[in-house]
Parts: C-alpha cells; structure tokens; sequence
C-alpha cells in the first residue's frame, strides 16, 4: 500500500495494461509516468527513479478485520469489478508463495511466509533495527514490529493462543504480556506500551527475487 502525495501533490492512477518483470505496471495521470507496483517506484516519465512512501498496512481475513473492527469504512464493491473479491493467494492456497517485503532499508529484506508459519514469532535484526515478526499460521496474518521500546531491545516468546486476543507473547525484560497481532502490552508493568509498526508490503518470493535479485530472504543460505 502506499501514499499517491509525492511532492505536495496528490497523484491519480490507471492500470497501464503491460507487464513489467511479470508484474503490473501502472501510470499517473498527472505526467503518464509509469510506476512498478510491486516496487512503487517509477520507471519512465517525469518522475522516473522516485518512488511513492509505503504507507502502514496489515495483511489479515477480512472476517479478522470485521471481528476486530465492526465499524470499519469499507471500499464498495459497485464501480471496482477487477480490483475486488476473492484475494487469490491468502484464500487459494497459496500462502506459501507469499512474503513480508522490507523495502525501505537499505538493503531490502523478505520474510516467507513458510518461515514464519513455523515458528509464528521471529526476534530478527536488519538494517539497524530490531524487529520482532509476528504470524499467525491459522488466519495467514501477520506484522512487523520494532523491539526497541523507550531505548530497551525487548526480546519475546510466544505464551499462549487467545480466541479474541490471538498470539499472546511475554518479553523477558519485565514478563509483561502483549498482543502480538496488535502490538500492545495488555498485562503487567508495560501495560498500554505499544510497539512501533514498521512499513512493509506483502509479495511473492518469485516477484521479490526479480526486483531484488540481491535481496536477502529469511530462512535461507545466502
């Protein structure tokens, strides 16, 4: 997902109808530049070599999401017949093919959901940063959080499943209890702390190796 402002101006879209690297490319109809969604970056025209911010999102069914957000705004379907339905991917089997896409490092970074299904909580370092990976195998839905909390590295472990809370985790620092699908801690001292959410987007391992052959997938020898 990300943000069409770029350069204090909103940007429109449209599907340009080719291919680029097997992926869709579209364009802005501001300048016709061409833009890599899979990337966000542009390839041609006006803007070409900028890319558009990766906005915070949450990768999650759609019956989590209402469960969890009775109240949520939701895009009508009248008007979007090719963009909307069925999600082929998360609800077709093919979880395992997907990825969480660290892109705005330095050096990007994917996280397979095959890998994260194993363990459902990955502690991991990247780019400076401590972060802390939490999937739940059961609804294919995860999140990317930042461990440093008021200058303290936490480290987690995974306590119990929750019908309404999901992965509960503890953190070894103060054994205080957290959502981890949210990111807060909902027992002991740190109570109401929350994690940072990092920006990420989901994406095929096949489309991550063809946009950055140089890339480093978790789980994987180098």
């Amino acid at each position: 997902m990300y943000s069409r402002r770029l350069d204090n101006q909103v940007l429109s879209f449209g599907h340009e109808g080719v291919l680029y690297k097997d992926s869709f490319l579209k364009y802005d109809h501001q300048t016709r530049s061409l833009w890599v969604h899979v990337t966000g970056r542009c390839i041609a025209g006006a803007f070409q070599g900028r890319r558009l911010n990766t906005v915070a999102s949450v990768v999650t069914s759609w019956a989590d999401w209402k469960r969890r957000y009775p109240d949520s705004l939701v895009l009508e379907e009248k008007g979007y017949p090719h963009f909307l339905g069925t999600y082929l991917g998360l609800d077709s089997g093919r979880a395992s093919d997907y990825a969480f896409c660290l892109t705005e490092s330095a050096e990007p970074k994917a996280y397979p959901f095959r890998a994260l299904r194993e363990s459902e909580v990955v502690s991991d370092t990247h780019d400076d940063e401590a972060l802390l990976i939490v999937f739940s195998r059961s609804e294919n839905r995860g999140q990317i959080w930042d461990r440093e909390l008021d200058q303290e590295i936490l480290l987690f472990s995974l306590v119990r499943k929750d019908e309404n809370k999901g992965l509960i985790l503890q953190d070894a620092q103060t054994g205080s209890l957290w959502s981890g699908l949210e990111g807060v801690a909902v027992e002991g001292i740190l109570k109401g702390k929350r994690l940072r959410a990092l920006r990420y987007h989901p994406i095929l391992l096949e489309a991550f190796q063809a946009f950055y052959p140089e890339g480093e997938i978790y789980g994987e020898s180098p």
